[in-house]
């Protein structure tokens, strides 16, 4: 049992990032992310206060060989971490919701708008460059 969060865990993500690794994010209402080693139960790190409004979403993803994690808040901010380091890279991107996925290969981030009427795709390499 892993335990390090204050309030309701709202949020998972789990990647294999090869090498025998593999990486479990949990994210809370408070806006805290936690990152675990699921083998050991070790806490890697955590980032307190990572949106204002709890993180209603999280993803793990690959970009250019680097593990990347995405939390997209209540306050609507998308936020894209380093998962192995815990920094955070970008927070150009507002959205409701997001997904990530491949598309020929190259990682994609789907994001849904606050109002619900629309569906914006960035490539990930791209992302902070708008």
């Amino acid at each position: 049992m892993l335990e390090g969060h204050e309030s309701r865990v709202r949020a998972l993500a789990l990647a294999d990032l090869g090498g025998r690794r593999v990486l479990l994010a949990s994210a809370d209402l408070d806006g805290t992310i936690n990152r675990w080693d699921p083998h050991t139960g070790e806490r890697l790190g955590t980032a307190t206060n990572a949106h204002q409004d709890g993180i209603c979403q999280l993803h793990l993803t690959q970009l250019a060989g680097a593990p990347q994690l995405i939390s997209v808040g209540g306050d609507s901010v998308i936020r894209r971490w380093g998962a192995i380091t815990g920094q955070l890279i970008d927070e150009s991107l507002t959205g409701y919701s997001a997904t990530t996925c491949l598309i020929d290969g190259r990682p994609v981030l789907a994001i849904g708008d606050a109002d619900g009427t629309t569906i914006s795709l960035y490539a990930l390499s791209d992302v902070g460059d708008q």
